[in-house]
């Protein structure tokens, strides 16, 4: 009686998935996989990058979901929307020379953005003073703003120099002693 030596070698196939995330936020490792794997929420996670939106990940460009087999090497795609820009605020008064108690307005033209400022030239944050009302010029002053609104990115800072006219005062005693 002969024994049968033959055994099955055959391997199953094994696929690997390697993940780019186009450019923003950080991409998971890759892994291996074996075929006829179905992919897991855990295998698409989502990432966040600041001004984009995550939109899944994409294979031969199309979003691939939970529950689709894995039937070859696959390398995910980041799928990003990038969000629109906050309108650089704009001021009421030209910079240069003004006159003392000169009132300068700050707007932005994306509706319900929140605008920031300083007056002593330094780079605004969303820490420094919230714009509230006019800012009245009395010493000379750089005034910087920005705006943010959520679901955009930030607006360009906007800056102004303002410097206070000085005014020469000369009297005439019209003839009479000296002025």
């Amino acid at each position: 009686v002969e024994e049968d030596d033959t055994t099955d070698t055959a391997e199953t196939p094994k696929y690997t998935i390697t993940y780019d995330a186009a450019g923003h936020g950080t991409a998971p490792e890759a892994k291996t996989v074996e075929e006829g794997y179905k992919l897991t929420e855990a295998d698409l996670p989502a990432l966040t990058a600041d001004g984009f939106d995550f939109g899944g990940w994409k294979f031969n460009e199309k979003i691939v979901a939970a529950g689709e087999e894995v039937v070859s090497d696959m390398t995910l795609i980041a799928a990003w929307t990038e969000w629109g820009t906050v309108a650089t605020p704009t001021f009421s008064v030209a910079a240069g020379e003004v006159d003392k108690g000169t009132k300068v307005k700050i707007t932005c033209t994306t509706e319900g953005a929140v605008i920031y400022y300083t007056t002593d030239g330094t780079e605004p944050t969303a820490g420094s003073t919230k714009y509230e009302s006019e800012i009245e010029i009395t010493p000379p002053m750089t005034i910087k703003a920005f705006a943010v609104k959520s679901g955009l990115k930030n607006s360009g800072v906007a800056s102004a120099e303002y410097k206070v006219k000085l005014y020469t005062v000369t009297f005439d005693a019209n003839g009479h002693g000296t002025a």
